[in-house]
């Protein structure tokens, strides 16, 4: 059991990416959306939480215009991964199995820091994922992967025959979707098969507000049964999408919540191709100790002034200022003299003024 739930984590970790969203919107997920939206993630970290009350309140809400908070649960545990987005599949473990022919591309997840779990066998079985992606019709759908595991690094191949649906597409609040699939999993001395039956429904729409952000989302509710030694067995999670389809929370019946922050590489560098908008990105890393980086763009020019603020309104630090030109642009904040909380940071460029917040965790 604990096995098939932490590969199934660990997929749904390797769908965080950068998204800039509106807020209180009823969204869909679109074909379209889900495919572009694979372009440029680079680093991505799961914050885990054990925290049984804080999870059952938030399975409880579920409907229209939901506020799901996470931001007062402790975070413990974090897994941190860079990813590569390739459409070669043939450049990496399982790249030649026929079984994944059919795929449209490959997400490799490369585990570099796993923190503030008590027991090793509780985070991530691998050293590295290599999961298998493609459309089927009007389905977003994954045919398995292979992980690298144990000292030697030995093979884990994961078959999901004909494979498993990650979404029905377009995919918006009161769609739901059923399928079966059969799961082999093979690796060092053993081979495991198990049947799925999967019942999904997209149950509630609103806001989702962690340390990382706040998003409109989609709220998706996934029932699975299988067998376990002669008894069927019925596992429930819920996870919250953007309109592009990532993964940016999830709850799992065990009542551990997490959430994903994420990187997209973003240059340091001005980048003088005609950015289209003004834009504040989340900081990154979030939560972060002691320093942090945040980007933000000019669609432009203006002057600028980047300031950060203690949540009294105390002002910490000027980050930027002076005329700048169009462009994307990276500053990075230490924060080592500072004590753990919430900060705010503040952009101001002519007219215009974004906030957001941030995490200090020391």
């Amino acid at each position: 059991m604990k096995k098939k739930l932490l590969f199934t984590a660990s997929l749904v970790l390797m769908l965080i990416f950068t998204h800039h969203i509106n807020l209180h919107a009823q969204i869909t997920v679109t074909q379209e959306n889900l495919i572009s939206a694979y372009d440029d993630i680079t680093i991505g970290t799961q914050f885990i939480a054990f925290d049984e009350a804080a999870g059952q309140a938030l399975i409880s809400q579920s409907g229209e215009n939901q506020v799901w908070d996470l931001t007062s649960i402790s975070f413990t545990a974090s897994i941190e991964s860079e990813y590569e987005i390739s459409e070669d599949i043939t450049g990496v473990p399982g790249g030649d199995d026929e079984h994944f022919e059919n795929a449209m591309m490959v997400m490799s997840n490369f585990i570099l820091e796993v923190n503030g779990f008590e027991d090793e066998e509780d985070g991530p079985p691998f050293s590295e994922l290599h999961t298998f992606l493609g459309i089927e019709d009007n389905l977003a759908v994954s045919y398995g992967g292979v992980g690298i595991i144990g000292p030697e690094g030995d093979e884990l191949r994961i078959y999901e025959r004909p494979f498993r649906v990650d979404f029905e597409l377009p995919a918006t609040f009161g769609s739901a979707w059923s399928f079966d699939f059969e799961q082999e999993a093979i690796g060092p001395g053993f081979a495991e098969t198990t049947d799925y039956q999967v019942s999904t429904e997209v149950d509630g729409y609103g806001e989702l507000i962690t340390p990382a952000g706040t998003f409109s989302v989609l709220r998706i509710r996934t029932e699975e049964t299988f067998d376990l030694g002669g008894t069927p067995f019925t596992s429930t999670e819920y996870t919250f999408v953007d309109e592009s389809g990532i993964f940016l929370a999830m709850i799992d019946e065990a009542n551990y919540v997490s959430y994903f922050g994420y990187e997209t590489g973003t240059s340091t560098e001005p980048d003088q191709d005609a950015p289209v908008v003004f834009q504040l990105d989340q900081n990154y890393p979030n939560p972060f100790n002691p320093t942090t980086n945040i980007t933000y763009t000019l669609n432009e020019s203006s002057h600028v002034q980047l300031d950060v603020y203690s949540v009294n309104g105390q002002h910490i630090e000027t980050l930027a200022q002076g005329s700048q030109a169009p462009g994307a642009y990276t500053v990075t904040f230490d924060a080592g003299s500072l004590s753990s909380g919430v900060y705010i940071y503040k952009l101001q460029a002519g007219a215009a003024t974004e906030i957001r917040k941030m995490m200090l965790i020391k």
